[in-house]
């Protein structure tokens, strides 16, 4: 029978013990295959259609909206007269007119064959191989003169 005395050292032994495995100076280490723990997933970036206007929720960093007017269609590229805003050095903000040409896949070519340089635009667009590539396309009618 333990008494009272070594009852009390085998309990601050096994505490001792305890303490001096869970407090390693060691850092844990990185996980790899043997070691990885069943953590979730990176989130997974919306899938983004960007053909469909306005884009999603969640989109903004890979869809992209212009509107301007069609300078010219050549081929695979469409280039817009894009009104915008800048700020001169004394902080003189100015419109100007600024020329940005998209890149233009076969479907998107087909809805530009309606359009004839000089009409309002509104596209869409989404980042491919460094370029700007057309998504969507849609005419802006004329306003009516009041």
């Amino acid at each position: 029978m333990l008494t009272p005395c070594k009852f009390v050292q085998k309990l601050l032994a096994t505490f001792s013990l305890a303490c001096l495995c869970a407090c390693q100076p060691h850092p844990p280490q990185a996980p790899d295959q043997g070691n990885q723990r069943n953590l979730p997933a990176k989130p997974a970036e919306p899938a983004c259609d960007c053909s469909i206007f306005p884009p999603k929720s969640g989109c903004d960093s890979q869809c992209g909206i212009a509107t301007g007017v069609v300078e010219s269609v050549q081929g695979n590229s469409v280039t817009l007269q894009v009104p915008s805003v800048v700020t001169d050095s004394t902080g003189k903000r100015m419109a100007t007119i600024t020329k940005r040409t998209f890149s233009v896949g076969a479907a998107e070519a087909k809805q530009l064959q309606s359009i004839a340089p000089g009409s309002r635009v509104a596209l869409t667009f989404q980042q491919e191989s460094g370029q700007n590539a057309v998504k969507s396309v849609r005419a802006i009618p004329r306003e009516l003169t009041k």
